[in-house]
């Protein structure tokens, strides 16, 4: 349709039409996102681990200002995970772009945390399957060809 066609086709004017179905957009990009029940999972499992992970990025050398900074991370992280679950898109899809860049950033160190500590290199192998699994999973999922 174009705006400068005098009618659209079920008869209204072209601009009215027009703005008809931007507001039929917009009313659907409010609707909750359905998520199956993999991905559901695989969100809660991400939460629930940074939940886990907690005591052991404690540093009491760090001070206060590392323990509020990580403290408002996990919040933040779980904030997203909550509203993800509840179907909210943006929510969903910040969580997405957050896994992937928290893969991009961990995956290149795993050789040296191996090198160093088994427990963090294992837990940190765990994070990036989780994360990897959720994305793999979105895409399998998405019900898009």
């Amino acid at each position: 349709m174009k705006l400068d066609d005098p009618k659209s086709q079920d008869g209204t004017p072209a601009f009215e039409s027009y703005f008809i179905q931007s507001a039929d957009l917009s009313s659907q990009a409010r609707k909750p996102m359905h998520l199956t029940w993999p991905i559901r999972i695989l969100v809660a499992a991400i939460c629930l681990f940074s939940l886990v992970e907690i005591p052991l990025e404690l540093d009491p050398a760090g001070g206060a200002t590392a323990t509020l900074a990580l403290v408002t991370a996990n919040a933040i992280w779980l904030g997203l995970g909550a509203a993800a679950l509840r179907g909210v898109r943006r929510a969903f899809g910040i969580f997405m772009i957050l896994c992937g860049i928290s893969l991009v950033a961990i995956v290149p160190g795993l050789p040296d945390e191996y090198r160093h500590s088994t427990l963090i290199f294992v837990l940190s192998c765990l994070e990036c399957l989780l994360k990897a699994s959720l994305l793999f999973a979105w895409a399998a999922f998405s019900g898009k060809p």
